[in-house]
């Protein structure tokens, strides 16, 4: 019977003891999550998806939005980054990100006219007189109604980078004229206003995901690609191209969205943490356009014919498309633009 008992003791301390350990241990976890700047009980991993190379600006200033994450919520908030169209491209990354197949995408606005037309107008020609007045109006509370039609969707428009100016490359005939697109399939983002501007210059409009650009310019699927400088030489187009021209003409929006849902689903200081990164990350992503567009036209100049048009060319070339941008672009966007300007000075 003693030693029953003894055991018995024995037994009921162990328990005890053995409690008390994982008591502490619970509370030691829960102190440690309440602890994160950001209080939160579970981690937050962003899953985001784009087209664009691990060399491109938007990558590394994406990367560096994630280091910026983990480290202003003590490793609770991070990204899962799958570039190059690895999950979804051009045609795809749109259900993805409604669907809520993927958490977090970034793509140019023009890609959006399957969803809302008036998105084509991104693309208007002379809009803005410089990278920094494009972002400015794009990030600007004027801007917000223009993303309307696309957050019905399900679609958190956050925040605007820039897609990089944009240049003419021609795999055949020079285009430092305009002259040059003559009887020439572009490739470009759709819409009737898209088409009606290189129709006026006696070409055609093809569109191609991003990810198959090198190799249908290669095939000639199409003669003539729109683009920034840095993003060619990222997918090493210059191998395939002979022209290339300078007239100035857009300044591209890169749209940084979420699913809406799971943006909802953030708690506000998480939201608040995301903005503010995205913000810095606009500025990095500049800077490191600026470098690797500086880099690229080096690049460029080597192995093409480069033309930066005069003053005369890019007059030639606004006399054709000023008209078609007043008859196609919708007075909303225009009215925004005008009152941007207006506010701005």
């Amino acid at each position: 019977m003693k030693s029953l008992s003894k055991a018995l003791c024995v037994f009921v301390a162990s328990l005890t003891f053995g409690l008390l350990i994982v008591g502490c241990g619970n509370k030691n976890k829960a102190a440690q999550q309440s602890n994160n700047k950001l209080g939160l009980k579970s981690p937050i991993v962003i899953k985001y998806s784009h087209v664009q190379s691990t060399n491109s600006p938007t990558h590394k200033a994406m990367t560096w939005l994630n280091d910026y994450l983990k480290k202003n919520s003590d490793g609770m908030v991070s990204m899962e980054i799958y570039p190059s169209g690895q999950l979804y491209n051009d045609k795809t990354e749109i259900d993805a990100i409604v669907t809520g197949n993927v958490d977090m995408i970034s793509t140019y606005m023009s890609k959006l006219t399957s969803v809302d037309q008036s998105a084509q107008f991104a693309l208007a020609p002379y809009l803005f007189s410089n990278v920094d007045e494009m972002e400015e109006f794009y990030t600007s509370e004027q801007a917000r109604p223009l993303y309307n039609k696309i957050e019905d969707l399900g679609i958190k428009v956050v925040d605007v980078m820039f897609g990089g100016e944009q240049y003419f490359m021609s795999n055949g005939a020079s285009i430092a004229k305009i002259s040059g697109f003559r009887g020439k399939k572009v490739r470009e983002g759709g819409g009737a206003m898209t088409n009606a501007l290189y129709d006026s210059l006696g070409a055609s409009v093809t569109t191609v995901p991003f990810s198959e650009l090198y190799t249908a310019m290669q095939t000639k699927l199409v003669d003539i690609a729109v683009t920034s400088v840095d993003s060619a030489v990222n997918i090493q187009l210059q191998e395939v191209l002979k022209s290339v021209s300078n007239y100035k003409h857009q300044f591209a929006p890169y749209l940084i969205m979420f699913n809406k849902q799971k943006w909802d689903s953030y708690p506000p200081e998480v939201q608040k943490l995301l903005s503010q990164g995205l913000k810095e990350a606009r500025k990095k992503q500049l800077e490191y356009t600026k470098e690797d567009c500086d880099k690229a036209l080096q690049t460029i100049k080597k192995t093409c014919e480069f033309h930066e048009a005069t003053p005369e060319e890019i007059a030639e070339l606004k006399a054709k498309w000023d008209p078609i941008t007043a008859k196609y672009v919708s007075k909303e966007w225009l009215n925004a633009i005008s009152d941007f300007k207006k506010n701005k000075k």
